[in-house]
């Protein structure tokens, strides 16, 4: 083409682009030349920071946990040491800012999926284990119930569809059996219909578990979905959100152990909560600065006296005292839900002795729920594996890592140990798969306990179980005590 051909492409661009028409004379080659290479500079430094600035916000979450990373932390101290000092005190010229900005990301990603990689495949071999997955047929649950059955554990995966459920089924036997860390050997995936909206469903899921395995080692309570919209109510009248990802786990988590060879005693349990459950904390703080009282944004009052029913739109949207187009912005269903997940794991433990229960906090993951993930695989898919911009982990490994780490650490304790991470029964697992009390964040922001947690926990322990109670009194008893 050569700079004349460019030249003469470039009059046919309007003036509004600083680009001279045909009748304002055409351009030398060397200025359209400068200009093109202006433009496609210009371009790049627009895409590299958009990028990194994409990468930096969508893993915000995962970041702030590296701040208990003594390593990363020095890491950053010599970062900007050399930044700001360097060039000031040795005349050293850094590299520009795109170059700094990559540099930043690559940092993070080094962090937060390489460095920390080892804890990402714990060492266990669950041969004679059985684990039940719920929400196994897509995202972080298909995941996890690979990588479960990778370890050679025998693995019921409950899902709404039993199509679905056999075809992942079958999907993962075979991925399975190709990339087992222990060799070719893999557990069987067991597909088996669950859905946790009917309590009636889950007595009859736990019951038919209980009949082909005595004795279940590990549960990963993992279904959940984000919602958007008005939804009907579960068959018991609950609001649908929390009765499926909060109530219906409970019943499950309840009947396991209840029908279980050896009890709770063993048994891990495993709720995926989300970074989420901090939202309402804040909702909190924010509620009872400006006047709105200092119960739980998330978990009011209110919605116990309901006995947890649907109520409408008034009982999922918290700030009462905003103004209605505002007030409309905050939905707290999803956020209130992942609260009772974490808040079921830190009192489990205190009801049933010899469980151990751990929750998880995901980070920023690919999987069915982030609506980002889907979106950007829908506009970016025919040019780019979303995934492979690492803007979010993927589901595997790094995606599932405290999933994984939570299900199976009472058999890795020594493992798990050496590598520096410590048990906390009734704690949260976070992205980098560190165990700690699952306020720490709050606490480190001088949030402790805002809305009574450790009280709360209790109260909504209490209350879950009493619809529990009164549905099995409703149909005189669980379905293995009607037999």
């Amino acid at each position: 083409w050569g700079a004349s051909s460019t030249a003469a492409l470039l009059t046919l661009w309007p003036p509004a682009f600083g680009v001279p028409s045909a009748s304002c004379g055409t351009m030398a080659g060397s200025e359209a030349k400068s200009w093109v290479v202006a433009t496609l500079n210009s371009l790049f430094s627009m895409l590299v920071f958009t990028y990194c600035s994409a990468f930096i916000l969508f893993r915000a979450g995962d970041v702030v946990h590296l701040a208990k990373n003594a390593q990363f932390v020095q890491a950053l101290f010599v970062f900007a040491f050399a930044n700001f000092l360097l060039p000031r005190l040795t005349g050293i010229r850094l590299p520009g800012p795109r170059v700094l900005a990559l540099l930043t990301v690559a940092g993070i990603y080094y962090f937060l999926d390489v460095h920390t990689a080892e804890r990402s495949f714990p060492p266990a071999d669950l041969t004679g284990k059985v684990a039940v997955v719920t929400g196994a047929n897509s995202g972080i649950g298909y995941a996890t119930a690979w990588a479960l059955a990778a370890r050679n554990a025998t693995v019921v995966m409950g899902c709404r569809s039993d199509r679905k459920c056999q075809k992942a089924a079958a999907e993962l036997t075979a991925s399975a059996v190709e990339a087992a860390p222990l060799g070719p050997s893999v557990g069987e995936l067991v597909p088996m219909r669950l859905d946790l909206a009917d309590l009636a469903v889950v007595d009859y899921f736990s019951l038919m578990v209980a009949q082909k395995y005595p004795r279940v080692d590990i549960l990963v309570n993992n279904a959940g979905y984000f919602v958007r919209k008005q939804e009907p109510p579960t068959r018991q009248g609950l609001e649908r959100s929390f009765g499926s990802m909060h109530i219906g786990h409970f019943a499950l988590t309840e009947w396991i152990i209840r029908r279980n060879k050896g009890g709770a005693k063993g048994l891990s349990v495993m709720n995926v909560a989300s970074g989420m459950h901090h939202f309402c904390q804040l909702y909190t703080l924010e509620r009872g600065l400006t006047g709105g009282g200092w119960d739980d944004a998330c978990l009011p009052r209110e919605f116990f006296k309901a006995g947890f029913r649907e109520t409408g739109r008034k009982g999922y949207m918290p700030m009462k005292h905003w103004p209605g187009a505002l007030r409309a912005l905050v939905d707290v269903r999803y956020h209130r839900a992942k609260l009772a997940n974490v808040l079921h794991t830190y009192e489990l433990p205190k009801r049933h002795k010899g469980v151990f229960a751990s929750s998880a906090d995901l980070g920023f993951a690919a999987s069915n729920i982030t609506v980002m993930h889907k979106a950007l695989n829908q506009n970016l898919g025919n040019i780019v594996s979303v995934d492979d911009l690492q803007i979010m982990r993927k589901g595997l490994p790094h995606g599932i890592r405290p999933v994984l780490l939570g299900a199976t650490y009472p058999f890795v304790k020594k493992w798990a140990r050496g590598v520096g991470i410590k048990d906390k029964n009734g704690g949260l697992f976070d992205p980098i798969g560190d165990a700690s009390a699952a306020f720490t964040l709050e606490k480190a922001l001088g949030m402790k306990d805002i809305g009574g947690q450790k009280k709360l926990a209790k109260q909504l322990y209490d209350a879950s179980a009493k619809i529990f109670a009164d549905f099995e009194k409703s149909r005189n008893g669980s379905m293995d005590e009607q037999r």
